[in-house]
């Protein structure tokens, strides 16, 4: 081999190594924007659910001052007592009978149908102090997960559950569905905790989107968590619903990039699931016994 040859070759090979250089670099460089960007994004919603948890509190004092006020109201306590007087002197008022008769008879019924009244009152009002816990509930929620590192770390996969359950709450109530869960007892496992979350949230909004398909269900979801009696080094849990389900074999292409069978929907969801899940050696199914037969999902961790 002539030097000019080898020369020739040594350039093309430090050619290349300069393009892999360049390609990697513009990785690092797309991945260090997009983390910036995504941690820029998580701190401005960081803001937002501080500024919403302010705003909560002095409706929340506001609402218990009520609550106080309606409880011992003078009107609500002494009612009848105040009538009192007025229930003796109508016999004798010079006033045609059929008054008194009337009067006697308002007298008789206006202090129950106040204290009704203000029942009802301090129902509604403790009703709208529980959707305020229930939302700032939420919002600790969320809080809590947005601070968050993207570091695995050792989690209770029982407690990630409950708190999945709890953020879908309210939609899953307001529907009607009853939901039950049973979770064995299961070990911490080292994993990146705000993901599961979104994972085990995004399924407890398919499944509550599933029923809504399928409104002569008996509406229900089912959640179950313990270790995988096939495989002892996983934990399984089990999404299960009454909804649409679907027919065998389409379940292939619920995984797949873009992928949806709702409208409007992005085709990410389960997607970014089953990526997630076999990045960390663990993995997703999905199984129905057809249309108009429920679903149920089951994920599986690896607790290694």
């Amino acid at each position: 081999m002539t030097n000019e040859t080898a020369h020739s070759t040594e350039y093309d090979n430090l050619k290349l190594q300069v393009e892999e250089l360049t390609i990697e670099l513009e990785q690092a460089t797309n991945n260090l924007l997009k983390h910036n960007y995504e941690g820029g994004m998580a701190e401005m919603s960081v803001g937002v659910l501080h500024n919403i948890g302010n705003a909560l509190t002095p409706s929340k004092i506001a609402i218990s001052m009520l609550l106080q006020r309606l409880d011992k109201s003078p009107l609500r306590k002494h009612m009848k007592t105040i009538l009192q007087p007025l229930d003796d002197a109508i016999p004798s008022c010079d006033i045609p009978e059929e008054e008194k008769k009337k009067l006697l008879k308002i007298i008789q019924i206006l202090p129950g149908s106040l204290e009704e009244e203000y029942e009802q009152n301090i129902l509604d009002v403790e009703k709208i102090r529980d959707k305020q816990e229930h939302i700032a509930s939420i919002i600790a929620l969320h809080m809590r997960y947005s601070h968050l590192k993207v570091d695995y770390c050792e989690v209770s996969v029982t407690r990630i559950i409950e708190d999945a359950i709890s953020m879908q709450h309210e939609s899953i109530s307001k529907r009607g569905i009853e939901i039950n869960t049973k979770i064995n007892e299961i070990p911490y496992i080292k994993i990146q905790e705000s993901k599961l979350l979104q994972i085990l949230v995004n399924l407890l909004k398919n499944a509550y989107e599933s029923i809504d398909l399928n409104p002569l269900s008996r509406k229900q979801i089912n959640v179950q968590a313990c270790i995988n009696t096939s495989e002892d080094d996983q934990i399984m849990i089990k999404i299960s619903d009454t909804g649409a389900g679907f027919i065998s074999g389409s379940e292939q292409a619920f995984f797949d990039f873009g992928y949806t069978s709702k409208t409007g929907g992005s085709g990410f969801g389960l997607h970014f699931c089953a990526h997630f899940l076999k990045s960390i050696g663990g993995g997703i199914t999905a199984y129905s016994e057809g249309e108009g037969r429920g679903a149920e999902f089951i994920i599986y961790l690896p607790i290694k």
